[in-house]
């Protein structure tokens, strides 16, 4: 049987088929994190599943649903928007629950284009508006968002485009992928720019509250609901990503007209996963507080892991995305990611030393498996007993560190002037750098740990600094030349490593 002509202008999603390469890799035996597609692998509130639960032995909880939902999912919906962003919904006419967001671009899509209708659509975007325009025959306007203008859009340019036919723009604040965070101004140009070219315009919004401290809805602002709607998701903010709730929330008049096609196309959502999502929605802030603190740690990690590949990218975003500028001599982005998959990985640990210590926690089962990982990877595996490896901690890592509070102790006593002290890290005073990112709430709890390895590795520190001292107020200059070349061999050993 041929495939309809519809699908002559889209291809299997990106993710899906990249997914599926994942996959057999892991089968092959490489042991891959994933960290391309925002899927969240933390666990939702602990209530969320007990309310799925318990709602199993509900009389009517296996029959069909509303194609609506229930009233009291839309009231929690309601009242969510009211916490959140101080927008008032009325539950039955301008809120409705999704089975997911996604299928809203679709249902969406559905009730406002005709075919040859006009979509703007971000580029870089999420790549299903682009396919759901194409599979209902509209037609995608791209516009181009840059670093020059923070990933938000240029309306100016825009309008300069011919936007006769146009009929639905797409925007997505925060951003994905970039994690760009539109502020008030810019959602209100965008409000009055819909108004005055008559666009639907639609706010893809499942990032709001993701190491954002400024969340926000395209729905507070005036005038918003005449010319705008907004998708919402539960997958990222409570992760539930399996349990496909969404919701999308506007006039009564735009809400009607996405309910013909969703009635049409579903019988409603299972009321167990209605229950889960109240009970998520009740959540307070704290629960946003708990996995941002996980999030803003994991980012961290992967910032450390972007700078080592040689892309560069932006700090101050939001959402579950690091938008990172590929190396100068990359040419494509999928043949980059196919080489980070193949080889890449393995080239930047290759030829390094990593200590495996073997301690009551890490029996030999574990230690052979780790042995075997990195030894995958190219990686030199020296086995070392705690005694010997608290040691060498104490006097290469936790001596660098207390020497570098010391250091910057008297920086400060000496140095009062800020921008002289920048402009000293700024120039290579690496020690200095070290300090200002040092945790002292981490480290202090280490010190005290391994207390004393630190204390004679102090010892005899100060013994060498005070006879470096001496020998320099003696003028014996010669004697401490020839000293510094004999320390100089780590440089030596280091560059032959």
């Amino acid at each position: 049987m041929k495939a309809a002509n519809r699908l002559n202008s889209v291809q299997e999603y990106y993710f899906s088929r990249k997914l599926r390469e994942v996959r057999g890799l892991v089968a092959s035996g490489k042991d891959i994190i994933n960290m391309g597609i925002g899927s969240p692998d933390l666990a939702p509130p602990e209530n969320v599943v007990e309310a799925l639960t318990q709602s199993v032995t509900h009389p009517t909880a296996h029959k069909y649903q509303s194609y609506q939902g229930t009233p009291a999912l839309r009231q929690s919906i309601s009242d969510y928007y009211q916490t959140a962003f101080g927008v008032s919904l009325n539950p039955d006419h301008e809120v409705l629950p999704l089975m997911g967001s996604k299928e809203g671009i679709m249902h969406i899509s559905m009730a406002f284009l005709n075919e040859g209708d006009g979509v703007l659509i971000p580029n870089p975007g999420y790549p299903t508006y682009a396919s759901v325009t194409e599979l209902v025959g509209a037609r995608a306007v791209p516009y181009t968002l840059s670093a020059d203008t923070d990933w938000l859009p240029d309306l100016a340019a825009i309008e300069a485009q011919d936007l006769s036919g146009v009929k639905l723009m797409w925007i997505n604040y925060p951003h994905m992928p970039t994690g760009a965070k539109a502020d008030k101004k810019t959602l209100e140009e965008m409000i009055a720019f819909a108004k005055a070219h008559d666009i639907l315009l639609v706010n893809d919004n499942p990032y709001a509250h993701i190491l954002n401290e400024t969340p926000l809805s395209l729905l507070q602002f005036t005038g918003a609901k005449d010319v705008a709607l907004e998708l919402q998701s539960l997958s990222k903010a409570y992760n539930m990503a399996g349990w496909r709730v969404g919701m999308v929330c506007g006039s009564q008049a735009h809400i009607q007209d996405v309910l013909k096609v969703k009635s049409n196309m579903d019988s409603g959502m299972f009321y167990g996963l209605q229950q889960g999502a109240i009970a998520a929605l009740e959540q307070g802030p704290s629960w946003f507080s708990t996995i941002n603190q996980i999030y803003s740690k994991r980012r961290k990690r992967v910032w450390q892991l972007a700078e080592a590949l040689g892309t560069s990218f932006e700090r101050d975003t939001a959402g579950m995305f690091v938008w990172a500028k590929l190396p100068t001599d990359a040419l494509d982005s999928e043949a980059y990611i196919d080489h980070l998959l193949e080889d890449a990985v393995s080239e930047l640990y290759k030829g390094k030393t990593i200590m495996l210590c073997e301690t009551a926690l890490t029996r030999d089962a574990l230690l052979d498996k780790a042995e075997k990982l990195f030894g995958q990877l190219g990686m030199i595996i020296r086995r070392m007993d705690p005694v010997e490896h608290d040691k060498h901690i104490a006097y290469v890592s936790h001596l660098s560190h207390i020497t570098s509070f010391m250091l910057g102790k008297t920086v400060l006593e000496k140095e009062t002037d800020e921008q002289n002290i920048f402009d000293m890290a700024g120039s290579g005073f690496a020690s200095t750098v070290r300090l200002a990112k040092s945790s002292p709430e981490m480290w202090m709890p280490i010190f005290a740990q391994n207390k004393q390895n630190v204390l004679e590795t102090l010892d005899e520190y100060i013994r060498n600094m005070n006879a470096f001292k001496e020998k320099l107020a003696a003028d014996a200059h010669e004697e401490l030349l020839a000293e510094m070349k004999e320390i100089n061999k780590i440089k030596t050993i280091l560059e032959h490593k």
